[in-house]
């Protein structure tokens, strides 16, 4: 994608799931500094750059077990390549299983558009995973939905834990009344953390608290937000707006974005609580997908910074609209 442009080509957001695993593994103590880490026990990440690890610590395990079966960085992106796409055409198809009807013919006819649409390309391309994280959030939806409860419980807690904004999943489930559902997801959440202690140690969690979350929460740990006119405009979440504004004249900036966020917080749960108690007790299985992927999008952009790869629900969502479609060039369209 955009051949020519360095700072894509040469973006690998999987290269900082590698260095924080290979700093973990070390027994290094702060996973999210790279710049503290011994130059000794720094991966090779050539001819990339390397990125900045902001995901909690039960992530880690994932790009942990692929570091354990190599070192080098080349091979352990061809390996995460291959599992993200394994992640989202098994995913995909289990969907489309249970939404069944025009909507499952839908997804099957135009799942080529969905692989070449531009955030999917994108995420393949720099290795985030977002992509397969999407899908995985709702395929933990549809098995707590088939009542597949243990199954359905650690998928969506592992999702949550990895990038925290799934975790708006679990607000459609309490405002639904579903606590079996949400007992499992919490059971899992639990043993997923603990999962941490005796793979990696206690100080990625240690690190997390201390160092990153405040970090992501004055958005510190982003900046380069305001660094050029590239990441300005690229910048599609609210945090960013108004550093927008600022090019435009007015004097906002850091204040201004917190205050943006934290709105957007409350706007995001008020939303959530909405959809979820509109659903009713038997929606259609086509209506919840929607409502999942509107909800997972909406909630990827409350990162600080989020660029498109955020908007995958949204090219999903596509593909399941175009069942409104009655004329070919509606279709087309």
């Amino acid at each position: 994608m955009m051949p020519g442009l360095e700072s894509v080509e040469r973006h690998s957001c999987l290269s900082a799931y590698y260095q924080a695993a290979v700093l973990a593994r070390a027994g290094h103590d702060n996973v999210y500094d790279f710049d503290a880490a011994p130059e000794e026990i720094r991966g090779d990440i050539s001819p990339f750059f390397r990125d900045t690890y902001q995901y909690p610590p039960p992530f880690l395990l994932l790009p942990s077990l692929l570091v354990w079966a190599s070192a080098d960085f080349l091979l352990v992106r061809v390996f995460w390549f291959v599992l993200t796409v394994a992640i989202v055409a098994l995913g995909w198809s289990c969907v489309a299983g249970w939404v069944g009807g025009r909507d499952r013919a839908w997804m099957i006819g135009l799942a080529p558009v969905f692989w070449i649409s531009m955030p999917v390309q994108f995420n393949l391309q720099g290795g985030n995973f977002h992509l397969a994280l999407v899908v995985t959030a709702v395929v933990a939806m549809v098995a707590l939905a088939r009542e597949r409860l243990a199954t359905g419980g650690a998928l969506l807690a592992f999702a949550a834990l990895a990038k925290i904004s799934p975790a708006i999943l679990g607000v459609e489930l309490v405002a639904r009344r579903r606590w079996r559902a949400v007992g499992w997801t919490v059971g899992w959440a639990v043993v997923w953390c603990l999962a941490v202690l005796p793979v990696l140690g206690a100080s990625p969690w240690v690190a997390f608290f201390e160092h990153d979350l405040p970090a992501l929460r004055s958005g510190r740990a982003f900046p380069f937000l305001e660094r050029s006119l590239n990441e300005i405009a690229n910048n599609f979440s609210p945090f960013g707006l108004p550093f927008k504004l600022r090019e435009l004249g007015l004097d906002v900036g850091w204040p201004e974005a917190r205050v943006a966020g934290e709105i957007y917080s409350v706007a995001l749960l008020g939303i959530a609580v909405l959809a979820a108690l509109r659903l009713g007790s038997a929606p259609p299985r086509g209506h919840r997908l929607r409502v999942w992927l509107a909800l997972l999008t909406l909630a990827a952009l409350r990162s600080p910074f989020a660029t498109q790869m955020a908007f995958v629900g949204v090219a999903w969502l596509l593909v399941l609209l175009a069942e409104d479609c009655r004329k070919r060039w509606q279709v087309a369209g």
